[in-house]
């Protein structure tokens, strides 16, 4: 039964289209609409709380709650393609603060620091989603990818940021530089290691003139064992295709008359600034 107050419940702010439209979610991971249009619910003040919250930057759990929360469509973030991950993230902002966004930039030739108002839906419309239903081709090899998931990016970032914090650590410590060296070589290896099976979970199958391969353990030893022009043309697709659903540059003119510099700046989406009132 219906509370007699949930007519003054929050209404969805805005509704947006995904850059990977609704694909490569596991089955019962979103309610994806006819039209393609996902609504987005502002901000509580809970998810406030949560997300401004200085712990939140280190915990994936937080930001699944708040996506489950302002993105009920989506049932299960974790699982989502990391391709919407931004979108989501800035949509989340935009329904719960307002279009405009303030951003504050420091011109690479003179220093000079600037402020400008930006249109979040305007940079929103400029995101398209790269096409991963055509496969890599390298000689008779065809490789099938996908986007991998939140998931997958919130444990290669956390690996990566728990071994740079234990080589900082070495550096400091009592023992001898030949015993420096080999734990560093070591953490380097785990390193290389989760960023390989990051690589291998956006491999759908690896098509030869005889076979079809699927199996995550043979793709993975396939990257491992390949020369690295195989690898680097893999990677490079990769990426070409992950920066198509990326939030684009922003162009900047320095505000300094007597510079005047145009140069390109990221749009980043970080909790400590981007989700506040006014910023």
């Amino acid at each position: 039964m219906n509370s007699p107050l949930s007519k003054y419940y929050r209404q969805p702010a805005m509704y947006i289209t995904l850059p990977s439209k609704g694909q490569f979610y596991p089955a019962g991971a979103i309610e994806y609409p006819d039209n393609g249009e996902i609504p987005v619910y502002p901000m509580t003040a809970i998810d406030e709380i949560t997300y401004r919250t200085p712990d939140a930057l280190f915990n994936g759990e937080a930001t699944t709650d708040v996506i489950k929360s302002c993105v009920p469509a989506i049932k299960d973030p974790w699982t989502m393609p990391s391709i919407d991950f931004d979108t989501i993230l800035v949509a989340i902002r935009a329904a719960s603060y307002g279009p405009e966004a303030d951003i504050e930039t420091v011109c690479p030739k003179c220093g000079e620091t600037s402020e400008f108002t930006i249109n979040i839906n305007h940079m929103l419309a400029q995101v398209t989603g790269g096409d991963y239903s055509a496969p890599i081709t390298y000689g008779d090899l065809q490789i099938y990818t996908k986007p991998i998931s939140y998931k997958v990016v919130y444990d290669n970032q956390m690996a990566q940021f728990e071994e740079q914090q234990k080589i900082n650590s070495i550096a400091s410590g009592d023992e001898s530089e030949v015993e420096k060296l080999h734990k560093v070589n070591s953490m380097l290896k785990r390193m290389t290691a989760t960023t390989l099976n990051a690589m291998t979970s956006g491999i759908v199958m690896i098509k030869t003139p005889e076979f079809t391969v699927t199996n995550q353990t043979e793709i993975r030893d396939f990257i491992t064992n390949i020369d690295r022009a195989t690898f680097t043309l893999i990677r490079d697709k990769l990426a070409e295709l992950r920066k198509l659903s990326e939030l684009k540059p922003i162009d900047i003119t320095c505000q300094n008359e007597e510079c005047g510099y145009q140069y390109s700046t990221p749009f980043t989406v970080d909790q400590a600034s981007f989700f506040a009132p006014g910023s």
